[in-house]
């Protein structure tokens, strides 16, 4: 078999299978909906009588060696994290959950990224999606929000860092879970 099932995400909406070629890394999409949110570029396939969609959107976004690596879905959303320590996503984004500002709907594209502490660019490693929100952990430590309820005042149209004041000046975030409108951090301590 050339390629394997390496993650999946699953809401109260839809299902999200990544599916990848054990040689090249190239990763396939697939999604399961009852209405077509998630994508507005696929082809479609029938799998033992389940209908599934190949999202199309983020393979213009990939860039050369860079591969999707895992992924987090909401009720209208997925977020991808790649290779390279981006996050892609695509779906509704009715309270900036895609991580840039758009309309309620919006193509496939990249987060953007406001950092408090550093002006390199996050190289990101897990996203969880909730109703209206994302979490995303980076490769040193650090938690990045967006979205209605963790904007805390409103809705956070970027990736935002989160405030790591009250960790310990040894203590870094070592992972992150979302239900379906409250985030959690885990720590080193």
């Amino acid at each position: 078999m050339e390629e394997e099932i390496i993650g999946t995400s699953a809401n109260i909406n839809s299902v999200v299978l990544l599916v990848q070629h054990k040689k090249s890394k190239r990763t396939r999409i697939f999604i399961r909906e009852p209405k077509n949110h998630l994508s507005k570029v696929y082809n479609t396939h029938n799998i033992d009588g389940i209908e599934w969609r190949e999202v199309l959107d983020l393979e213009t976004l990939l860039l050369d060696g860079e591969w999707i690596i895992t992924c987090s879905c909401s009720w209208a959303t997925v977020a991808f994290v790649t290779s390279f320590g981006r996050i892609l996503t695509i779906g509704s984004n009715h309270k900036g959950e895609l991580g840039r500002p758009s309309t309620k709907f919006d193509n496939a594209g990249e987060c953007e990224i406001v950092s408090k502490t550093s002006s390199n660019k996050p190289f990101f490693v897990k996203t969880k999606s909730g109703e209206y929100d994302l979490l995303a952990l980076t490769k040193d430590g650090k938690v990045y929000r967006c979205g209605y309820s963790l904007g805390l005042d409103g809705t956070l149209e970027r990736l935002t860092e989160f405030d790591s004041q009250i960790l310990d000046e040894d203590e870094v975030y070592e992972d992150i879970a979302f239900t379906a409108r409250r985030g959690f951090a885990l720590t080193s301590k």
